[in-house]
């Protein structure tokens, strides 16, 4: 499943838990993109074809990571600019 994390919280339980500068940093429209991209993984994966099933499990976990580490990145070189 393409689980990018946009709720975290810092160990400790809170009625309302924080939510990433780097997830809450961007657009609705790159959020909406996203969501969609995860929405038809999740779709594929519940394919009849087992080969399809497999292929779509691989690339959620890959391409979760990779959203992920790259808006973390995006952001961090942003906060960077900003100091300068």
């Amino acid at each position: 499943m393409m689980t990018i994390q946009i709720r975290e919280t810092s160990g400790i339980r809170r009625g309302t838990p924080e939510i990433p500068e780097w997830w809450a940093a961007l657009p609705e429209g790159e959020k909406k993109l996203l969501h969609a991209i995860a929405r038809m993984l999740r779709s594929a994966k519940r394919s009849e074809l087992e080969e399809v099933a497999r292929a779509a499990a691989k690339w959620e976990r890959g391409l979760a990571c990779f959203i992920k580490v790259r808006l973390i990145t995006e952001n961090q070189k942003a906060e960077s600019r900003k100091l300068k």
